[in-house]
């Protein structure tokens, strides 16, 4: 004997849309609340090459409340995972998830001060390694403008010939 009769398909139906709006409005409320912060300002570094939940990882790191699952499911939905661009980035105000994928996937790091000294040259400085790492960090700076390949080319030709 039965005592509760089946679900309708109506009600089937009305269950179903009710888990859909339920997590519309999470995804909503997610994406546009900003996210904490444990001190302002925050300052990222991206290495070249890394992934996007490798790009999560510093972010958490650097103190930033990030929920992984649903960050990366909005920059998957977003189209934006692959997009992340390295470099060095400073957050000064609470950002929401789409504001912070947002600057990561524009490149909008943060600005740094290259003096160029006249009369200074990389091989003057008989140290290899330190202009590498000098030129590779210029090509971060500046956007990734200069790629690793580049850089190395150039670097075997002038510096080290």
């Amino acid at each position: 004997m039965r005592i509760l009769p089946l679900p309708t398909l109506k009600t089937a139906l009305a269950l179903i849309l009710l888990v859909v709006l339920a997590a519309a409005g999470y995804s909503a409320w997610y994406a546009l609340s900003p996210l904490s912060v444990s001190k302002l300002p925050v300052e990222v570094e991206v290495p070249l090459g890394t992934g996007f939940r490798a790009a999560v990882d510093q972010l958490e790191r650097a103190g930033i409340a990030i929920h992984r699952r649903e960050f990366e499911l909005l920059a998957r939905v977003l189209g934006q995972d692959r997009d992340i661009k390295a470099g060095s980035y400073e957050i000064a105000v609470p950002l929401t998830p789409v504001e912070l994928l947002d600057k990561l996937t524009r490149g909008d790091v943060a600005q740094a001060e290259i003096r160029l000294i006249e009369g200074w040259t990389f091989a003057a400085q008989n140290n290899p390694a330190a202009t590498r790492r000098i030129l590779l960090e210029l090509g971060a700076v500046v956007g990734n403008l200069i790629p690793a390949a580049i850089v190395d080319a150039w670097f075997e030709s002038r510096v080290l010939a």
